[in-house]
């Protein structure tokens, strides 16, 4: 299965801004049944500085700074997914409910 996926942020100032610092998290996870082979993140005013990284715990963040005055900020993030089944589990590769519900009463 495939999605494309669009997730839009607008935001409007109450008053001009004249430097901010954001940190999104807008990539969609590399995952055992879930890839993610196309990714981007458009965001106005464009940033004076950009960067991405991967979190300790697999999430990818985008770090961006704005300068100079500005009153809204607009950032979209597309993204292609893809999904696949996991694979099947024989029934007698784990335990009987009723084995764990007992070893759970003894601990």
């Amino acid at each position: 299965m495939r999605y494309s996926i669009i997730h839009r942020t607008s935001y409007a100032y109450g008053s001009p801004v004249m430097l901010a610092h954001y940190l999104a998290r807008l990539a969609p996870r590399q995952l055992p049944h879930q890839e993610c082979p196309w990714h981007e993140v458009e965001i106005r005013p464009r940033p004076a500085t950009r960067a991405t990284r991967v979190d300790y715990f697999g999430n990818s963040s985008h770090y961006f700074e704005i300068e100079g005055s500005h009153d809204m900020l607009d950032v979209v993030a597309r993204s292609l997914v893809e999904i696949r089944p996991p694979p099947e589990v024989e029934a007698t590769a784990t335990p009987a409910w009723e084995t764990v519900r007992d070893s759970a009463r003894h601990s």
